[in-house]
Order: structure tokens, then sequence, then C-alpha cells
């Protein structure tokens, strides 16, 4: 079964490669026929999604809701009805809302009993990697069937790293006197958690890039099995562009999705990444969330295929367990 499902991966990601050569049919049509769409609707029948937004959230909800393009799109075309959005507080790390995330878990399972898929965007997915690792039995409970990580903060973020970089000397005269009394041990850590909280501090890349890698060491052999089964990364990268969004100074000359490094979209253990790797696709950090959605053959594919792909793999667990 796993041979057949790595082969139709395969052709889908071989199609969505070579898109703008082929040109003459819709991608839209080819990808559906890999994973038909009642083969999804089936898969995801007893199935609720929690979605889990990323940094800024809050300023997004003023526009609309995270999301909404996508899921949008899952309910209309493909039939995914059950699906709900959580807002972690983006000036608090993954680690502070934690609680936060189990709350809205249990809550979920209160209103509904079937089994939550979590997909978290950027910052969200930290936040999910957090939780679960920390907190394995959600998943062997059964509880939780496991989590989709789009364009995953979970390596870290450069943008992390200049901003808590540039802010110290921008406002040394200001906290000199008052740094003592904060608490904070340097300049940084009180100008970091005065203006930005803890969030970005924790998405440094030197405080990211092993965080999971050692969550996941902690866990039992049989813990760590399980969770590499329920783990699904998509990742994305920038065609012909080198800056690095918010802050054009900065060039970056590694792939990456305008925000994020698309070796940082992926939880590495021990060389290998920690879950199922869906493939990386040409894509800006939020393309796939956006309301270009709407119009754009190639995005609906993507999200066709994130979930057709999950359908084969949710399938195949099932009938594990029969």
């Amino acid at each position: 079964m796993k041979t057949t499902i790595q082969l139709l991966i395969s052709m889908a990601l071989f199609l969505l490669a070579m898109e703008p050569a082929l040109g003459e049919s819709p991608l839209l049509n080819r990808i559906q026929g890999i994973f038909p769409q009642k083969d999804i609707q089936t898969a995801f029948e007893n199935v609720q999604i929690l979605y889990v937004a990323g940094f800024g959230n809050e300023v997004s909800g003023f526009l609309r809701e995270p999301f909404a393009p996508h899921r949008k799109f899952i309910t209309e075309q493909i039939g995914i009805q059950n699906h709900t959005v959580i807002e972690p507080q983006s000036l608090k790390s993954p680690t502070e809302n934690k609680l936060y995330l189990l709350s809205e878990i249990y809550k979920a399972l209160e209103r509904n009993p079937h089994p939550i898929l979590l997909v978290g965007h950027s910052k969200g997915s930290a936040e999910i990697a957090n939780t679960l690792l920390q907190h394995p039995d959600l998943i062997k409970s059964g509880f939780v069937l496991g989590a989709i990580f789009i364009n995953g903060a979970l390596g870290g973020s450069p943008l992390a790293n200049i901003t808590t970089d540039a802010l110290p000397s921008a406002t040394q005269v200001f906290i000199e006197d008052t740094l003592l009394q904060s608490g904070a041990k340097t300049i940084s850590d009180f100008t970091i958690q005065t203006f930005l909280g803890k969030s970005i501090h924790e998405l440094r890349r030197d405080k990211s890039e092993r965080r999971f890698e050692s969550l996941a060491e902690n866990l039992s052999q049989e813990d760590q099995t399980l969770l590499r089964d329920r783990f699904f990364f998509f990742r994305s990268y920038v065609s012909n562009e080198h800056e690095l969004t918010l802050l054009g100074t900065m060039r970056e000359t590694r792939p990456h999705d305008g925000v994020l490094l698309v070796e940082d979209q992926i939880i590495n253990y021990n060389g290998q990444p920690f879950g199922v790797d869906l493939g990386t696709f040409v894509g800006r950090h939020s393309e796939i969330l956006s309301r270009e959605v709407i119009n754009s053959d190639y995005l609906q594919s993507l999200i066709w295929y994130i979930y057709g792909a999950t359908a084969r793999h949710i399938s195949h667990m099932n009938e594990s367990n029969n």
C-alpha cells in the first residue's frame, strides 16, 4: 500500500513540477485524476480539521479570516465540510501558547467527537509541532489524527534574527536605565520581551533549529515511529527572487519563500525528515492561503494535492488499524 501511495505522489509531483511546460489542459484536472474527489471525501468524512493561524493573524483578521480562500476552495470544490480556525496570540511563543492549543483541541472534541487533523501555517506549524511532540498521547489516543505543516516555521526564520538584532541598538538609550528592573539579562532580551514578546525570540534560527529535533529525541522509539507517519510537510520557494520580504535589505541566496528558508520548513531528525515530505513547490510564503487561490489553477492544484496525498495516508492508516 505504501508503495502505491508513493507512486501516486510521485506522479502528482511530476505534473506539478512540469506544469509550466504542459499548458494543454488544466493542471487541476490531472491532479484530480490521481486523487479522485470521492476518495478525499471518504477519507475526511469522519475527520475534523483545525487550522492554526500564524504570526500576524490578529492584523489579517481585520481584513478576512485566516485561511478563508483556502477553506472556501476545500469546502466548495473538494467537499470537505468540517473545519474551523484558531488564532494563537502572535506575540506569545509556541511554548507560551501550548496550553491555549491544548484547550482548543479539547473544546473541538467536545463539540465534535471525530478525530482532529491539525493544519498549521508558518508560526502556526511551530505551535502544533511544539504541542504534539510534547504530548504524543494526543495521537496515540486517536484524538488527533496528525498534522499538515504548510510553510512551517520549524527551523526558525532569518527575519526573526534580523528583527531581534536590529531592535536593541535602536532602543539602547531608552532602556539602559530600566534594564535591571526588568529582570532581563541583556539589552536584547529586554527589547524583545518589551516590544515583541517572546514569540520572535523563540523563532530565531539559533533558538529553533534544534528545538524540535531535541523534542523528538525525547520520545520513545514507538512514539517517534507513530509521529513520523502523522506529520506532513508542504514547502515552497520564491522563483527568481533573492530578497526576504518585509526587510528587503537582506539578500538570501538559499532557497526561501520570502520569509522562511526551504530547509527550515521541515523538522529534520538525524538528517532525515521527521514525517512525510509532500514536496517543495513554487510559491510565496502565504500564497496558498491568499485570494489568488480563487483564480489560480496552479494554487488550486496544490491544495487538491495536499489533501489528496494526505487522504491516501489516512486511508492507509485506517486499513492498517482494521
